[in-house]
């Protein structure tokens, strides 16, 4: 028996590496004999870089950059093997780097993304990939723009150089003349999202809470979006306000897309690079996971494309998650033959993610018997 191991991360606990390890173990403790194929898998967030890496080899490099409050953070980007380079959003301009007192998107940038942009292509990479989860801005990309050597002025002629969500509605003018030089380079967008720049499904109304926006803040951010979205789109000839996906990352979407990037959902990038069909058609199931299986699963995350691609090709797929919240039902029908949380008895948040390896892989184990059973 052959099982495909392709979880993501359990955001918080374990990388998805980490995740895939502790499922192999499970399955070996059930059956010594069972041939596991690891392909830890990313939608685009936090673990970006080590999927690719994983299924494609290379090294990881240190950076410094700015981070989202304009402190130095320490960041990373991806050399894969044949020169493509790979940075992920999270690392450099990422809500998890936000402490939860000081999350106010009107005060984040994304400086720290376009210099891990940089850093990366300063390698001379001709291909670059970029995942725009997890992200703690809702600059419309102005930061990572600046960064990149764009210039932005109010209307009284005065730079502006904090670059964050608030002076968004104070742009009068875009400088692009001192931009980077991409021409030549094939830059990818691992953006799991469709929404556009502004408006009621836009970045402030349907991302803005959760990175700390109000009511208030809200109507604000979408103003400025609003405003930096027409100015960019004049000054590049670009819809950065209507294209799906240009909302992503607080309007880093549309930036990039600004820029000539391709909008491609995550997961696809990730299967394509780790050869996934391929692997998955050699296979007698798939077993795959999340840290929360809930409604927005459905909306381009890892076990929704993992379950897609087993449907496609006649595999029985299960999920093992860390909790199973209200929606997550309608992966049945994309593919999922069943799901399951890792939690077997009463336990504390902490508990249940400092633990999360062990019951991984007792949950492994279990269902492992079960499907050598009826395989």
């Amino acid at each position: 028996m052959r099982i495909l191991i392709c979880p993501d991360k359990f955001k918080g606990s374990l990388a998805a590496h980490l995740v895939a390890e502790a499922m192999a173990k499970g399955i070996h403790a059930a059956d010594p004999s069972v041939e596991v194929d690891l392909a830890p898998m990313a939608d685009g967030g936090d673990g970006t870089v080590d999927a690719f890496l994983s299924a494609m080899g290379g090294k990881k490099e240190e950076a410094v950059v700015t981070g989202p409050l304009g402190e130095k953070a320490a960041s990373f980007y991806g050399v894969l093997h044949g020169g493509s380079a790979v940075v992920e959003m999270a690392s450099a301009s990422g809500l998890a780097m936000v402490p939860q007192h000081l999350r106010n998107p009107m005060n984040t940038s994304s400086i720290g993304t376009g210099e891990i942009i940089r850093a990366a292509l300063e390698t001379g990479a001709k291909e670059l990939i970029v995942g725009i989860g997890g992200s703690a801005t809702n600059d419309g990309g102005m930061g990572m723009l600046h960064a990149l050597g764009a210039r932005f002025y109010d209307a009284d002629g005065a730079e502006l150089t904090a670059c964050t969500g608030e002076e968004m509605l104070r742009v009068a003018r875009i400088d692009l003349s001192g931009l980077m030089d991409l021409s030549g380079i094939n830059i990818m967008v691992a953006c799991d999202v469709t929404n556009p720049l502004c408006g009621p499904e836009g970045a402030s109304a349907i991302f803005g809470p959760q990175k700390g926006a109000d009511a208030e803040m809200i109507k604000v951010l979408d103003a400025g979006l609003k405003n930096f979205g027409t100015l960019l789109s004049a000054a590049t000839g670009q819809d950065t306000i209507h294209t799906p996906g240009a909302g992503a990352a607080g309007g880093v979407g549309g930036a990039l897309y600004a820029l000539g990037a391709k909008l491609i959902p995550g997961t696809d990038l990730v299967i394509s690079a780790a050869d996934l069909k391929r692997r998955m058609a050699q296979c007698d199931w798939v077993l795959t996971g999340e840290g929360a299986t809930d409604a927005s699963t459905l909306f381009g995350k890892v076990p929704h494309a993992m379950g897609r691609l087993a449907k496609e090709l006649n595999k029985p797929a299960l999920c093992l998650s860390g909790s199973l919240l209200p929606g997550y039902k309608p992966v049945y029908e994309e593919g999922i033959l069943g799901v399951f949380s890792i939690i077997n008895r009463p336990m504390e948040l902490n508990d249940a993610m400092e633990g999360a390896a062990e019951l991984l892989t007792e949950g492994a184990e279990n269902i492992t018997r079960v499907m050598c059973a009826f395989l």
